[in-house]
């Protein structure tokens, strides 16, 4: 017993000692000489020293001044650009800028109530042909000019498609041989889209509606009955009446048999 305890007792005295050495060397290797210390800084401690004085002590100062002046910092050129590089690229500049608004001025011609030209004109023609095949050139005009001024009037759909739910001519079976066939829609259309308007100024503005008087009377009685209560001022051209302002309610304010009488009246 006494020879373990013994052996106990060494091993425990070694392994002190060896923890105690191994703490020692780490404190030595730990601290820093004052020599290293100082060349580790970039500043150095005693700042009020002139510059001149820190270079000549040693070179640390050098690596703050490489430090403090990188060399990817270039703020003010050395040298100015001559006049004529600055007038180069204001002309540059300015074609660049006369080409972009070139493009822009295509651009909007090559679109019409925000789509391709050449889509409304197609469709405009066709839409002309299904309601005013058979009509003079003036009614032709009315036609697309109707659609135009309800494009451009706050009180209808500010889409083009939207408008033409309206009408009743069935466009779309229309082929672009019909129209050239009939002579003069593609003329119509072109100078309904440039302005022209033939019965705007017997109206007092532009002409919004149209209607057949013989198909409407014979088709939507109440319809027809409604315009010539609410309308004030119209314009026949071929078989067609055009007009730009309607009271529809006019009608509706009529007692019920002065509205059968007046419906009885117009079908005769």
């Amino acid at each position: 017993m006494k020879n373990t305890k013994t052996t106990t007792r060494k091993i425990l005295t070694t392994l002190t000692i060896i923890f105690l050495l191994i703490m020692a060397i780490s404190l030595i290797y730990a601290r820093v000489p004052v020599e290293e210390e100082e060349t580790m800084r970039l500043i150095p401690e005693e700042p009020s020293k002139p510059l001149q004085e820190l270079e000549d002590e040693d070179d640390k100062v050098e690596v703050v001044v490489e430090v403090l002046k990188p060399e990817f910092i270039h703020v003010i050129p050395t040298e100015a650009p001559e006049t004529s590089e600055i007038t180069n690229e204001a002309n540059e500049t300015e074609v660049k800028n006369d080409e972009e608004t070139v493009k822009t001025d295509a651009s909007k011609e090559d679109t019409i109530f925000g789509y391709p030209a050449e889509e409304v004109i197609d469709v405009l023609e066709r839409l002309v042909f299904s309601e005013a095949e058979n009509q003079p050139i003036d009614g032709q005009i009315l036609v697309a000019a109707t659609v135009i001024n309800r494009y451009n009037d706050p009180n209808f759909p500010k889409d083009f498609y939207e408008i033409l739910w309206a009408y009743m001519g069935d466009w779309r079976s229309v082929t672009h041989e019909q129209v050239v066939e009939a002579g003069t829609i593609e003329d119509a259309v072109e100078r309904a889209l440039q302005g022209e308007d033939p019965a705007a100024e017997d109206l007092g503005s532009p002409t919004l509606y149209f209607y057949n008087e013989a198909t409407t009377l014979r088709w939507d009685p109440w319809t027809y009955a409604k315009i010539k209560v609410g309308v004030q001022k119209e314009i026949v051209v071929g078989d067609h009446t055009f007009y730009s302002k309607c009271d529809w309610l006019a009608f509706g304010r009529m007692s019920a048999e002065a509205q059968a009488n007046l419906i009885a009246s117009l079908q005769g």
